[in-house]
């Protein structure tokens, strides 16, 4: 492991731990590279990455301080990514890169599962999801044509979910699961990172019908998006 890793990886566990809160400095260049007995530049090199990462943000003649954000989110919880990033005071948004309409027959799986006709719709959408104009994860995702009948491109770069509300869903219940994976050099130049590790979270989402009317993968920074989950001892 290179020395700038090291550094990397040493910060990364202390904001993780708590040990570094937000808005804590951390230590200047100097200090750093005295610490893991590396040179200034290579102190630099570990900033400038965490600083990609989101995990800090550096201020000019001020220093380095621990960012503000990671946004977490309870395993269970049927909240979209909009609602996530309401509830920690942050302003969501998404940027739309792709939208395209399929018929149903192209993705026969989808459609078995949707119960949708050969020449029903499926919607398909590409959008990066923001927080605070900071780029969190990009979405992979695949409407039923159910609740998406007629599509305002504008709403599109808000909450789908909000859409499919609109037109009478109500959401009851999800399936999903989590892989850790790295970008591709298109998502590594979208989300302006570099090699981070993101977590891959795939959503099936039902209807009150039992109906699957939604199939996403989405793709978080691994530094700025926590899950978390409470276990009982029955």
């Amino acid at each position: 492991m290179n020395k700038y890793e090291q550094i990397i990886n040493y910060y990364r566990q202390q904001i993780v731990d708590k040990v570094l809160k937000p808005g804590d400095q951390l230590p200047n260049e100097i200090e750093i590279a005295q610490a893991f007995k590396v040179s200034r530049m290579t102190a630099n090199k570990a900033l400038n990455i965490l600083a990609q990462e989101g995990c800090i943000r550096r201020v000019k003649g001020q220093g380095s301080f621990v960012d503000n954000q990671q946004i977490v989110k309870a395993i269970g919880n049927l909240t979209s990514f909009t609602d996530d990033i309401t509830k920690m005071g942050q302003k969501p948004g998404a940027i739309l890169i792709e939208y395209r309409i399929e018929r149903a027959d192209k993705l026969p799986k989808l459609m078995e599962k949707m119960k949708l006709s050969p020449d029903d719709a499926i919607h398909y959408i590409v959008r990066i999801r923001t927080a605070d104009e900071t780029p969190i994860a990009i979405s992979y995702t695949y409407l039923s044509q159910k609740y998406m009948s007629s599509v305002d491109l504008r709403k599109i770069e808000g909450s789908v979910y909000q859409i499919m509300q609109e037109n009478g869903a109500q959401f009851k219940y999800s399936d999903g699961e989590m892989t850790a994976m790295m970008p591709t050099e298109e998502e590594k130049r979208l989300l302006k990172i570099k090699d981070v590790a993101l977590l891959r979270n795939i959503t099936w989402m039902y209807d009150q019908d039992d109906d699957l009317i939604e199939y996403t993968e989405m793709l978080y920074i691994g530094s700025r998006y926590n899950y978390y989950y409470r276990t009982v001892n029955q």
